[in-house]
């Protein structure tokens, strides 16, 4: 599958350059995502979903130290559905650790990977973002199953 992906802002690609350099498994979800696969969605704060681990939760207080970031509360964060939001409005990244509709170990076998300045990002699948677009199904999430056009 084609994948064209909006050139990410600089802080958004410094953030997932850590998340590399730290190991830890991510996949980008949301607007992001579905801007990837469509060019009817302007997309707005950078949706993350992260492989939920000991080592990786570790690694990822790492990774959120290096960007300056403060510390997040690793108990907490390790409850399924928990959310961690870094930066303002203009250039938020929100941290998941589940979505509903997936498992995040499938469907990361599954993801999508492009490149931006040669450094990988890895995306949800097509497939694995329709499904959680139709467990979650707001009327934003109905507006982008029509632009994946299912």
């Amino acid at each position: 599958m084609k994948i064209d992906l909006t050139p990410l802002p600089p802080p958004y690609v410094e953030f997932l350059g850590l998340l590399q350099k730290f190991h830890i498994d991510y996949m980008l979800v949301g607007g992001w995502a579905v801007s990837a696969y469509s060019s009817q969605r302007v997309p707005g704060y950078l949706d993350v979903l992260v492989r939920v681990s000991p080592d990786s939760m570790k690694s990822l207080q790492q990774a959120l130290l290096a960007f300056h970031s403060a510390p997040i509360d690793l108990t907490a964060f390790s409850v399924p559905g928990h959310t961690y939001r870094i930066g303002s409005n203009a250039e938020m990244i929100v941290l998941m650790n589940q979505i509903q509709g997936i498992d995040f170990g499938p469907a990361w076998t599954r993801r999508e990977t492009t490149l931006q300045d040669a450094m990988p990002i890895h995306i949800i699948a097509r497939h694995d973002l329709i499904l959680n677009k139709q467990a979650v199904g707001r009327p934003k999430d109905l507006t982008d199953l029509a632009a994946l056009k299912i």
